[in-house]
């Protein structure tokens, strides 16, 4: 029987399309989004999830990211002697779709709906749309054995309900608390195609300005590598 511990394997050949647009789900610090996955996360073949790894650096005043991948241009990493100098390293994380009902942030922008909870205000904003979500395995991998106590609870089926999604600190501190919820969000009647996920990804983070010349040797992954695998919990 298949479970989170599986492995996506399927392959991640290019073909020429015009680049798509990027629809990200990004997270304030103390914003809370109400999601529904799009993958169970069992299935070798299933393109809405991916395991990924980026190679990430700090150049004041932005953080540079590039995903390892065949069709990525690896040369525009930074050369081996300004690694340290800016915090260069490398990230395993994952990636799908989920459909976003809605996110409730700590401070308010237009368009955003007020409302009070406790004697509280709360600044919802209505998303009810297809974002992609990327997430790190936590330390010492909270994430991952968050997702499998809710899969656990809801029969193998992360697909089954709406799961809350916490971004607690900033920075290096950064978290992200995920839990299931009781509540009964509706989805559109009618399903949506959606882009192969690790399609997304090498669409949006293939390249990236930065000055060229690396004397590091990096080994090129490819999707669903056994050593990025996000829910091994053995």
């Amino acid at each position: 029987m298949t479970s989170l511990d599986d492995l996506l394997n399927a392959s991640s050949d290019t073909v020429s399309r015009p680049k798509s647009a990027r629809t990200e789900l990004y997270f304030k610090p103390g914003d809370e989004a109400f999601v529904t996955f799009c993958s169970k996360i069992d299935s070798k073949d299933d393109p809405n999830w991916t395991t990924l790894q980026f190679y990430e650096w700090y150049d004041a005043p932005r953080l540079y990211k590039i995903l390892n991948a065949e069709t990525s241009n690896l040369d525009r990493l930074p050369p081996m002697e300004d690694r340290a100098r800016l915090n260069f390293k490398s990230r395993n994380m994952f990636g799908l779709w989920v459909y976003v009902h809605g996110v409730i942030h700590t401070q308010y922008e237009d368009g955003y709906d007020v409302v009070e909870k406790d004697g509280k205000k709360q600044f919802v904003e209505t998303v009810k749309d297809y974002r992609v979500l990327s997430l790190g395995y936590g330390q010492q991998g909270a994430t991952k054995y968050a997702l499998k106590d809710i899969q656990e609870r809801w029969n193998n089926d992360l697909t089954a309900g709406t799961i809350r999604i916490k971004r607690e600190g900033e920075g290096l501190k950064t978290m992200y608390r995920l839990t299931d919820t009781s509540r009964n969000d509706e989805l559109p009647k009618e399903k949506q195609e959606l882009q192969p996920i690790w399609e997304y990804y090498v669409d949006h983070y293939s390249d990236i300005w930065m000055p060229s010349g690396s004397d590091g040797q990096i080994e090129v992954k490819t999707q669903g590598t056994d050593d990025l695998d996000p829910f091994g919990l053995s």
